[in-house]
């Protein structure tokens, strides 16, 4: 998580702020009914800080606001069984990667059952996790696992420092005004000092790093309309994690399966700079978990995607047997898509499914 997901903390505590807010119209106004109606006035995600709450006001690369983009996405999957808990419980929730999962779930699944793709969601009631769930490509089933990756527990320490950042910070997040922040450790200790160094590079609009006083950390203008902020806390890499994850708990889940299988991870890995590095990036990941993959029959394929700061000029596709690589838009966010299939699987995913997820003729 990052501090842009926290902006939504600026003037909203309830559901009455949210229902009397000036841009509270149209399709927003629509969203916020369809939530009111779902969680209900007994619902804490305004006082807890729930991500969705968080969210209210936040719009992507110039996509629809994150509460239209959500409910149009629900809307489309709300004949389908379980897709009720998948909301109310995860959605709703206060944990980041219940969210998270929950947000990718109703990104691939709802697109794919605008496409046309039938769509099932499983909930076990021994599993606290979001409900499983099958999308129908090309006339078989397709079993989809979705994970998204913890951040390291260190990382709590700066989410108590982002929300007294957002406490302290004089105006609305202005997102033409984009800014690389890098904190260090002194940060959580001299926040004054932290505070003052970026408003003083936002204000001279710096387009080289600045360093703050008492080494709590340095900030450019970026000239775009993100921010991105760099935290002192070493993490293993996302590929090294995933494959770990591969050879202990997720393999698990595929244990049983009779239909194809898909795990679908949301990752950082993907985050570059252009489509050059994106690419060498592929390739090297691809054999990696080719190799990964190769021990573990039950999943038939793995595919890995995120967003992308850079705009690309057009949809671009990269089909090799090995691996296919996507990049495109989606809602407004730029994307990039991986995926790897398994060479040794049990049930391998046909051409028509791995067109559907990834390539030219992808539903999603």
């Amino acid at each position: 998580m990052s501090l842009l997901e926290l902006i939504g903390h600026w003037g909203r505590s309830s559901w009455d702020e949210v229902l009397a807010d000036h841009k509270t119209v149209g399709e927003v106004a629509d969203a916020v009914s369809y939530m009111h109606g779902v969680f209900g006035e007994e619902w804490k995600g305004w006082e807890k800080k729930a991500h969705l709450a968080r969210c209210f006001d936040l719009a992507l690369q110039g996509g629809p606001r994150e509460w239209v983009r959500l409910h149009r996405l629900i809307r489309a999957l709300e004949d389908a069984p379980h897709v009720d808990a998948l909301v109310k419980v995860d959605l709703g929730s206060t944990s980041w990667t219940q969210y998270t999962a929950a947000v990718m779930s109703l990104e691939f699944c709802g697109r794919l059952r605008s496409a046309g793709c039938r769509v099932e969601f499983i909930q076990r009631d021994d599993d606290p996790s979001p409900p499983d769930c099958r999308i129908e490509i090309d006339g078989r089933w397709v079993t989809i696992e979705f994970k998204a990756l913890h951040e390291p527990d260190a990382m709590q320490q700066w989410h108590e420092f982002d929300e007294w950042f957002l406490s302290q910070f004089p105006c609305p997040y202005d997102p033409a005004i984009g800014v690389d922040v890098e904190c260090e450790e002194p940060a959580l200790i001299a926040r004054e000092a932290f505070l003052e160094g970026l408003l003083g590079v936002q204000k001279s609009g710096a387009t080289t790093f600045q360093e703050f006083s008492e080494g709590t950390g340095r900030a450019r203008c970026n000239g775009q309309n993100t921010w991105k902020w760099q935290y002192p806390v070493s993490a293993k890499l996302d590929l090294d994690r995933i494959i770990g994850k591969l050879q202990s708990g997720w393999r698990k889940k595929f244990d049983t399966a009779q239909t194809p299988t898909l795990l679908v991870v949301r990752t950082g890995m993907l985050f570059v700079k252009t489509v050059e590095i994106l690419v060498a990036k592929a390739e090297s990941t691809a054999a990696c978990l080719i190799e990964a993959l190769s021990s573990h029959p039950k999943v038939g394929g793995l595919l890995i995607y995120d967003e992308i700061l850079w705009q690309p000029p057009s949809a671009d596709h990269l089909l090799l047997p090995h691996y296919r690589l996507s990049v495109g838009a989606a809602d407004g966010c730029n994307r990039a898509v991986l995926f790897v299939p398994n060479p040794n699987a049990t049930i391998p995913l046909s051409t028509s499914e791995i067109e559907s997820l990834v390539g030219p003729s992808m539903l999603w």
